[in-house]
C-alpha cells in the first residue's frame, strides 16, 4: 500500500512587474485571510485547488512567513481523497489589466516563486 505525499506551501506567490514593482494584484499570496474554490477559480482573487485547507504550523512544518500557508490534502479537487492521483495544484486568475501597457510594450514581466516543504516520508510515501 502507498501514501500519498503531503506537501505544504509555505510561503508568497507573487506576480510583479519590474516597472510598477508591485504585487500586481495576486491576491492572499501568502495564504492569510483568502478565498477559496475546490477546482478552477473562475474570479479574479479567488485561489482554486485541490482538496486543501489554510493552516498554521502542523506536522513540524512552520510557515515561511505570517501565520498562515496552504496544506494540500488531496490529489483531487473533492473528497475522497484515494484517487491515486499523484500531485496537487493551485491557481489564481490574475487580472492584468492595469499592465496592458506594459504587456503590449513587450516590457512586462512576470515573476513566480513558491516555497514547498512536506512531512517526513517512509516507504511507503509517493516522492
Amino acid at each position: 500500500m502507498r501514501t500519498c505525499t503531503v506537501l505544504v506551501l509555505a510561503g508568497a506567490m507573487t506576480w510583479s512587474s519590474t516597472a510598477r514593482g508591485d504585487d500586481g494584484g495576486l491576491a492572499c499570496g501568502g495564504f492569510e485571510t483568502c478565498a477559496f474554490v475546490p477546482g478552477f477559480a473562475s474570479t479574479f482573487g479567488i485561489w482554486g485547488t485541490d482538496v486543501m485547507e489554510i493552516t498554521g504550523a502542523q506536522q513540524g512544518i512552520t510557515p515561511l512567513e505570517g501565520d498562515k500557508m496552504l496544506h494540500f490534502q488531496c490529489t483531487f479537487i473533492q473528497p475522497p481523497c484515494n484517487t491515486g492521483g499523484t500531485g496537487s495544484d493551485t491557481q489564481q486568475l490574475v487580472d492584468l489589466g492595469p499592465f496592458a501597457e506594459l504587456v503590449a510594450s513587450g516590457s512586462a514581466v512576470a515573476v513566480a516563486t513558491a516555497s514547498f516543504n512536506r512531512v517526513a516520508g517512509d516507504a511507503q510515501t509517493d516522492t
